[in-house]
């Protein structure tokens, strides 16, 4: 019986905990210059000034994404919507490629083990 209370309090202080960091994050978006970020005129000018780059960042962000595991239908959604459908689908083909061939390369904790 303690052990079915104590992985109960673990999902408890784990979800209080992420209830805190959203907190602190949410308030630190509001409160900070960060709200100008979302300012869709102060996107499209910051695409326009970065206009050669913008590809290769979104790959490398992309790319980084995938090897963390994080899912990419957001960025590939945000590429069609940046580079139109054709263009955005081989840069996002690309970065998921790009990103699962580092991270089957890469190698695995046990692989260091003793």
């Amino acid at each position: 019986m303690p052990r079915r209370l104590k992985k109960n309090n673990y999902t408890v202080n784990l979800c209080l905990g992420l209830a805190i960091i959203l907190s602190i994050l949410l308030v630190i978006g509001v409160n900070s210059p960060l709200k100008a970020v979302f300012n869709p005129l102060y996107l499209e000018s910051y695409f326009q000034q970065y206009e050669n780059y913008l590809e290769v960042l979104f790959i490398f962000v992309y790319t980084v994404l995938t090897v963390f595991g994080i899912p990419g239908t957001v960025l590939t959604i945000a590429g069609g919507g940046l580079f139109g459908l054709w263009h955005g689908t081989l840069i996002s083909i690309i970065s998921a490629t790009l990103g699962a061939c580092l991270l089957y390369t890469s190698p695995s904790p046990r692989d260091f083990s003793c």
